[in-house]
Formats: C-alpha cells, structure tokens, sequence
C-alpha cells in the first residue's frame, strides 16, 4: 500500500454519468464515474493526465459524433495540468466537469 498513491477528486454541479480517465502516454490507466467526490486508490507513482467525458449512452467509451445521424460527439474535457503520484501520498484536485 505505502508503494501507491491516491487522488482525491473534487467537482460540483457535475452531470450524471461523468466519466474520468487517468491515462499515461495516451494509454488510459483507469477509468471512474466521476461524482462530488471521487476518491482513486493504488495508482503507481509516475505522471499521469486527466480527460473526463459525459458519457451520454453510457458505455463507457468516448464517442465521437455521426454526421449523417446528426449526432453531436459527447461533450469532452482534457485537464492541461500533468499529476505527479508519488509513494504513499494522496493528491488533492479539484477540477471543472466537462
């Protein structure tokens, strides 16, 4: 455990199905649903960033729009900030909802 860190996530007035990726040299390490208060646990120290979706048809994936559907691509926000974990820290953030 003392070899991890945690993040503590922080939003309001976040949209229902809110989904977060941590992800590292576009690899996405975990994905969560975001709400108020997000708590991430056992992420190995490195750099990381952070991308959040509202995941409208809830699939867990990102979609892009459909121009012959007329369908608008899921509203997408991605964090500039890089997150630095460290052994046995926890890190507070506090982010906008996309």
């Amino acid at each position: 455990e003392e070899n991890y860190g945690n993040i503590n996530i922080f939003s309001k007035n976040t949209p229902e199905n809110t989904v977060v990726e941590l992800f590292k040299n576009d690899i996405v390490i975990r994905s969560f649903e975001l709400l108020d208060t997000t708590k991430v646990l056992w992420i190995k120290p490195g750099e990381y960033r952070l991308r959040a979706f509202v995941d409208n048809n809830q699939n867990n994936l990102w979609d892009a729009g459909q121009i012959k559907a007329n369908k608008a691509p899921e509203q997408i926000k991605v964090y500039k900030e890089v997150i630095n974990i460290r052994k046995n820290w926890d890190i507070d953030l506090i982010i906008s909802p996309p």
